[in-house]
């Protein structure tokens, strides 16, 4: 089946190094959850005990900040707690977190390339970087986070992605993820955000990440087990069939 979006949750809070984030809706068994933690300093997110790290990047310079990401491939959905608790090393500042629940991705092998981080100063508008997938259809995430105290700013998707979570209520840090299906494989190119409002980019520094998540290939791990048994299929066509 192809990837495709089922829910996500935004939570954010002040003075504090952890955050609760309520789990998405409508899970099943199956479905895999990516995690994007951000905050206006340089210390380390802990693993969740279940989850998979990706990546995370920690930028010292200026506005300090970090994005930390990680997944989890859901096997028993009805005994998934309600809500997920991250935590991190530091000090009490402003937090985001994200969760996004996908389906149709490849359980034994999620992640379609390494996912990729990247940081910068002096703008608003930062581009999620480039990716190179390896399997058509492959499901993107991008998120953007920014380090600032500028005025009231609004997340915008990158041309072709849909906006899933936005949120500016934080002084020191907001953050938004987006997704999109890379139908062929190959690079996604740099991926602006075009948010509005804030500030003058000379007020922000950021940091954004993404993720390529692998689809279920139709018919690649049962056609692989049933050669390996030594079986054969039979196509039956024709009228009185």
């Amino acid at each position: 089946m192809p990837a495709s979006y089922v829910d996500s949750t935004i939570a954010n809070n002040n003075t504090a190094t952890s955050i609760e984030i309520t789990k998405p809706a409508t899970v099943l068994d199956g479905d895999v959850f990516f995690a994007f933690l951000g905050n206006n300093d340089d210390n380390a997110w802990t693993t969740l005990t279940g989850w998979t790290a990706l990546g995370e990047l920690q930028d010292a310079g200026g506005n300090d900040r970090t994005l930390n990401i990680q997944r989890k491939v859901i096997t028993d959905a009805a005994g998934e707690p309600a809500t997920y608790t991250f935590s991190r090393a530091g000090l009490n500042t402003d937090n985001f977190g994200v969760i996004v629940a996908v389906r149709g991705i490849d359980n034994t092998t999620p992640e379609d390339a390494t996912s990729v981080l990247s940081s910068g100063a002096n703008d608003n508008t930062p581009d999620s970087p480039s990716i190179t997938t390896v399997t058509d259809g492959a499901f993107i995430l991008l998120a953007c986070g920014l380090a600032g105290t500028g005025a009231a700013l609004t997340f915008v998707a990158p041309t072709g992605a849909d906006l899933r979570e936005g949120n500016d209520l934080e002084t020191s840090f907001r953050m938004g993820v987006s997704t999109f299906i890379q139908a062929s494989a190959g690079a996604t190119g740099a991926q602006n955000w075009p948010n509005t409002g804030g500030s003058s980019p000379v007020s922000w520094e950021w940091v954004t990440g993404t993720v390529a998540a692998r689809p279920v290939v139709a018919g690649g791990a049962a056609a692989a087990a049933i050669r390996s048994k030594g079986l054969r299929t039979l196509s039956l066509t024709g009228a009185g069939i």
